[in-house]
């Protein structure tokens, strides 16, 4: 006859909690979650409910309902045990409520966890020591002026993909506190500037794309990375948010960047060019840059330059004529998309082939081609010392034997001097051993 009314609202929601604990095979319009395991679903009243029944197993929790923490003195959606690894799929629900002190609507202990969006999740997720692999992906972190938003403490991978923030976070929307961490950010974006987007201390960081206020590293970390220029991925870059420059200073002194977006440099180069030295008169030769944009369609403008001298060529290949004179060359070529340009210089040497060491096959009329610079060889014509009196000396001079045209060719060189490597002979005698025609 004394009960005291204002208990009577407390011990009705625990009383009710404690009967569907265990889960049931079919839905009511009550329950906030269903669990999979072993290919068995079972749904819950509460979302509580459902992490302590995924706890210690290989699970999948699917939102069914919006939920709210309304556990003042613990944290009611943990993942507290080494054996877990819980999918945890949003099904574009919104998961709100006090959760632990300062940050983390969800508390990974221990575990893995993975947070599939689209969802909102209110104030934020911590990950502590013991938290093993974490993965979120599309979700939005509303933070309401909590002090972090997704706080690292663990030395084990942490991935966020496609992650927005809302809302002012007092210290960080990431915050990454321990030496070890390794944490990989695909895409974020802090609509709201609290006191810093990423605050780093860890070991490993890397940024593949997001909007960001403020990336602060701290110059005391233990992990060994320090300027900002080392937390972006590969291939990425900073670019001003307000102009749209990119952002191509030295950073490696520096620990704090402010309002810049991490974007993937808007072109690749691959450059190639054909192994030198390359010989005078032989062939054309191709400078090929070989640039694509990044994003399928952006415009690629070309600049090639001999030291300050430009050319004339604006295409991605600088073709080199045969007839380049014999010497060193260092060609650069400036290829730029969206504002960004990428740099290489082509060096090449041009020489002249004295088709030695070669063996080189001549055709019936005296022709062959030289196999390291496929020029044009003539046959040389035989040179006899004991067949000819050619001025009736009664004495044998010295007589080229000519008998095709190659040979003829050949003979013209020797007395003109335009045979390479051979020394001029305007004295030279020759016969006709055949009938050629040139």
């Amino acid at each position: 006859s004394n009960v005291a009314l204002y208990r009577v609202s407390p011990l009705i929601v625990t009383l009710s909690s404690s009967n569907d604990s265990a889960g049931r095979t079919e839905q009511q319009s009550k329950d906030e979650a269903s669990v999979t395991i072993n290919g068995e679903t079972l749904y819950y009243a509460t979302l509580e409910e459902a992490f302590s029944a995924a706890g210690g197993k290989t699970a999948t929790i699917t939102m069914l309902k919006n939920a709210e923490c309304i556990n003042y003195a613990g944290v009611p959606f943990c993942v507290d045990s080494g054996e877990s690894d819980i999918t945890l799929k949003m099904n574009g629900k919104i998961l709100s409520g006090l959760g632990k002190e300062g940050c983390g609507a969800i508390t990974v202990k221990a575990g893995s966890l993975a947070i599939q969006g689209p969802g909102t999740i209110m104030r934020g997720l911590s990950c502590e020591s013991n938290a093993q692999r974490i993965a979120v992906e599309n979700v939005t972190f509303d933070l309401n002026s909590c002090d972090y938003g997704i706080w690292v403490n663990s030395s084990n991978p942490v991935i966020l993909d496609n992650v927005q923030v809302c809302q002012k976070a007092h210290k960080g929307a990431v915050y990454i506190n321990n030496s070890g961490a390794s944490v990989t950010i695909n895409n974020m974006s802090v609509l709201e500037y609290g006191r810093c987007d990423v605050y780093f201390r860890g070991n490993t960081l890397k940024i593949n794309g997001g909007t960001f206020d403020k990336i602060s590293v701290t110059s005391n970390n233990t992990g060994g990375i320090t300027p900002v220029s080392q937390v972006l991925g590969e291939g990425c870059i900073y670019r001003n948010n307000e102009d749209k420059t990119w952002v191509t200073s030295d950073l490696s002194n520096t620990y704090e960047i402010s309002n810049v977006t991490v974007e993937k440099i808007p072109l690749t180069i691959n450059p190639a060019a054909e192994a030198t030295p390359w010989y005078y008169n032989s062939a054309e030769h191709s400078l090929q840059m070989n640039a694509q944009p990044t994003t399928t369609g952006n415009e690629i403008t070309y600049e090639w330059y001999d030291g300050d001298k430009k050319l004339e060529c604006t295409s991605d290949t600088y073709t080199v004529p045969k007839t380049m004179p014999i010497g060193s060359y260092t060609y650069t070529c400036k290829a730029t998309c969206d504002g960004y340009t990428l740099s290489h210089d082509f060096t090449f040497t041009v020489e002249e082939c004295k088709h030695e060491g070669v063996e080189i096959t001549f055709n019936s009329n005296g022709f062959g081609n030289c196999p390291k610079c496929n020029a044009t060889v003539y046959q040389p014509a035989v040179e006899t010392t004991d067949k000819y009196d050619i001025d009736d000396d009664s004495m044998k001079e010295n007589v080229y034997e000519i008998s095709n045209a190659g040979q003829l060719y050949w003979f013209a060189g020797l007395v003109n001097g335009t045979l390479d490597g051979v020394e001029q002979n305007t004295l030279a005698n020759a016969i006709l051993t055949a009938n050629i025609t040139v």
